[in-house]
């Protein structure tokens, strides 16, 4: 159905944006030991553009931000309000999207939607991650839009979650600590 080598349309869409979503959840998902399997009705219309570094960044960012995403989680299940999944995401990205070059911001939405999409795996209700990813155009829309339908927008955003790795890993002595992947093996829910 889906070819890994597919040599599809732009990768300056809505859609790109769409699969490079599915492609992110597909990588970081696993690492976690759970299984994420596309909606059936997921069809790759562009080049995938995907990088397991990009992913691994967003596994990084998700794993030092984890016990806060996980107390404004656990704060809307708490209350007893009327704000669903998709209204706290909405509220996430209101708060979050600042800037005209959201590349920081859109790093931190993607270890948000990981980290949400965790703790729906974890209650054996993935379909509701699929609802999420649905709504990333949504986001792509509202906020991104400008900025990854121009040439070298995904290049930018591979660069920033790079130097987020390097800034992070980095020690005042010089030493390297904690790979990616020994962080995500270490913080499994």
């Amino acid at each position: 159905k889906m070819s890994k080598n597919f040599e599809g349309g732009s990768t300056h869409t809505d859609e790109a944006f769409f699969e490079f979503v599915h492609d992110l959840l597909g990588y970081a998902i696993p690492k976690f030991g759970y299984e994420w399997i596309e909606p059936p009705d997921f069809e790759r219309t562009s080049k995938k553009i995907f990088k397991e570094s990009f992913g691994d960044a967003i596994i990084l960012f998700r794993t030092r931000h984890k016990e806060e995403f996980e107390e404004r989680l656990s704060r809307v299940f708490r209350t007893e309000s009327d704000v669903t999944i998709a209204g706290y995401s909405q509220q996430f990205c209101e708060r979050t999207f600042k800037g005209k070059i959201p590349l920081m911001e859109l790093i931190a939405y993607f270890a948000f939607l990981l980290d949400t999409g965790l703790f729906y795996f974890m209650l054996d209700e993935p379909e509701v991650l699929h609802q999420l990813t649905d709504e990333t155009l949504e986001v792509f829309y509202k906020f991104v839009k400008p900025y990854f339908t121009i040439v070298g927008g995904w290049h930018a955003l591979y660069q920033v979650a790079e130097q987020y790795v390097n800034f992070v890993n980095f020690t005042p002595s010089g030493i390297v600590s904690a790979s990616v992947s020994e962080v995500a093996s270490v913080s499994k829910l």
